[in-house]
């Protein structure tokens, strides 16, 4: 009866590659309209396609298309006035250049603000609260000399050198003109205009790789407009992920506990005239503070707090929760009114596609829950009824504190690996999609090493094998000073030295140009079960990175999924 059932929910791949999902939503100043993107979940072409779309809060089935979709159009942001949205597009080159258009709301062509042959992409951008100037993060482009070595094969890669730092720009939207403030030998990681626009607040890391503040940490700046007056507010001892400068102050979300990545986020405040910050939230690792949004009107911040989340703003410099849903709400926008407060957000489940949704309330209601603690949540086809019989259960492995679920990819897929070696564990199956088999080669090949080597419990360059002292946690260890650790343990947690235990048939999947989880992770695991008789398939993406994103590939990649779930679920 339950195979029955099954069949009878049979979905339609093809329909779910090409589903549309909305992010990047941003409320007009006006509060009666919302701009937002539409991408495909999958990529039929070279390069990647997306159309920006208006609808009116408050009314249903009023989105219309706003832009074509033939190119990547994205990142909407309304002008201060509301009469132009400011996007990113790669219309000129599809794939190859980006630059920031400007299109009127009420109709007319898009016209670039920036240079339309920039190969660099651009990081981030804002509008500035006069409507006059738009400011940007991309790094230089490559000189003449680079472009004719490269062209004569005279071009052998130096590590550490020609590093591609982010660069703090300004565009004048009236004369199209472009002025870098900050350069030099720092990389501007992120940015916030201040209220009246004579100043930015930007975030620096010693370098562009993505490790570097892990290691080094980050500095808080401010500078004028001009670039001639800056001046260092104060260093932050680990990442920093967003920041947001409103007339409460300036925010942002780093680490609770900032030296470490294996921590929930927290929002912070910046003291700008003492150089000191403090965090504002319940930060805990039950608690994660995950998206931070500036809006003319608030600040407003989004939490992941148990299965719900819940959205809080900053005005006068009181935090109050507006909404809260047990649900995921991955994008969002808030605006305070004089009368309510006007919430845009993403929803849907594993029943339902995400759709955009407008919430209008009195500011400081909120639509309160029943509160469980739970460890998880089952969930069952809707036509199911207990007569029916026991269903087969597929188990998808919590990934909290950072995401709920990690459905057997990166770290699920890791996961989904070391459950298969565990002797009191017994499934029937398992897919294991660009997980982690091996903790040691892992901190060694992955482009995140410093968030690798945590999760192992240190990298080999961290182990003095010549002694079972270890100092990484030791307080008398004085900061410049070398931090040795005995033992990684990475023995212990890797699924590929503890193969003795596995008879699990296992699904492996994985992209072959994958740089955080590098394919390796998948060809040992895949040689271990090929060596010790275990069932396996190993299917691998050409082009692909850590995600799957290829039409076909993902069709592919599905399809096996589940007849191979079908297989050992009978």
């Amino acid at each position: 009866m339950a195979t029955d059932l099954i069949d009878t929910l049979e979905v339609s791949l093809e329909a779910l590659a090409d589903l549309q999902i909305p992010r990047d939503l941003s409320i007009s100043p006006d509060d009666t309209k919302i701009a937002y993107t539409l991408q495909a979940l999958s990529k039929t072409g070279d390069h990647a396609t997306s159309s920006i779309w208006i609808a009116k809060v408050g009314e249903e089935n009023s989105s219309r298309r706003f832009t074509s979709g033939l190119f990547n159009d994205e990142q909407p942001q309304w002008s201060p006035a509301g009469t132009f949205i400011a996007f990113k597009s790669d219309r000129h080159r599809p794939g190859k250049s980006t630059a920031i258009y400007v299109l009127p709301v009420d109709g007319g062509e898009a016209y670039p603000i920036t240079p339309v042959d920039c190969e660099k992409p651009i990081a981030a951008f804002e509008w500035d609260s006069t409507g006059t100037s738009i400011a940007f993060t991309s790094a230089d482009e490559k000189t003449d000399e680079q472009v004719a070595k490269e062209k004569a094969k005279d071009d052998p890669t130096v590590w550490g050198e020609d590093l591609e730092y982010l660069r703090l720009r300004i565009a004048h939207v009236a004369t199209r003109q472009i002025e870098t403030i900050v350069c030099g030998n720092r990389h501007v990681h992120d940015f916030s205009w201040s209220p009246d626009s004579r100043q930015i607040c930007f975030t620096t890391h010693k370098g562009p790789d993505i490790n570097s503040a892990g290691f080094y940490g980050a500095e808080f700046w401010i500078t004028s407009i001009s670039g001639l007056e800056s001046k260092m507010i104060v260093e932050f001892p680990g990442p920093i992920n967003q920041i947001a400068w409103g007339n409460c102050g300036v925010y942002f979300i780093a680490g609770h506990v900032p030296t470490h990545c294996l921590t929930s986020l927290s929002l912070y405040e910046l003291e700008l005239e003492h150089g000191s910050y403090a965090e504002r939230t319940d930060g805990n690792e039950e608690h994660c503070c995950i998206t931070l949004r500036k809006n003319p009107s608030c600040l407003s911040y989004r939490v992941q707090r148990y299965l719900a989340d819940e959205f809080f703003s900053i005005s006068d410099g009181t935090r109050t929760k507006i909404y809260s849903e047990e649900c995921e709400m991955s994008s969002f926008d808030v605006l305070n009114t004089p009368d309510s407060t006007v919430i845009v957000i993403t929803k849907g489940d594993g029943s339902n596609p995400e759709e955009v949704f407008s919430v209008s309330e009195c500011a400081g209601t909120v639509k309160l829950w029943i509160l469980y603690y739970l460890d998880g949540m089952i969930y069952v086809p809707s036509k199911y009824k207990p007569e029916d019989g026991p269903l087969a259960t597929i188990v998808i492995p919590h990934g909290g504190p950072y995401w709920r679920v990690t459905a057997g990819w990166s770290q699920g897929g890791f996961l989904s690996y070391f459950a298969v070696t565990r002797e009191d564990f017994h499934f029937r199956g398992a897919i294991c999609g660009a997980g982690v088999a091996e903790w040691t080669s892992m901190t060694m090949t992955s482009d995140a090493y410093w968030f690798q080597g945590e999760m192992a419990g240190g990298a080999p360059w961290d182990v003095d094998a010549s002694t079972n002292t270890n100092t990484s946690h030791d307080p008398t260890t004085s900061p410049t000073e070398k931090k040795w650790i005995s033992d990684t343990n990475g023995r212990r947690g890797s699924a590929l030295w503890h193969m003795r235990n596995v008879k699990t048939p296992i699904l492996i999947l994985h992209g072959e140009n994958d740089v955080r989880v590098p394919i390796e992770q998948a060809i040992a695991f895949y040689r271990a079960c090929i060596h010790n008789n275990v069932p396996v398939e190993m299917v691998t993406y050409p082009r692909e990175g850590h995600f799957i994103v290829e039409r076909r590939h993902l069709l592919d990649m599905w399809d096996r999924m589940r007849k191979f779930c079908y297989r050992n679920l009978q």
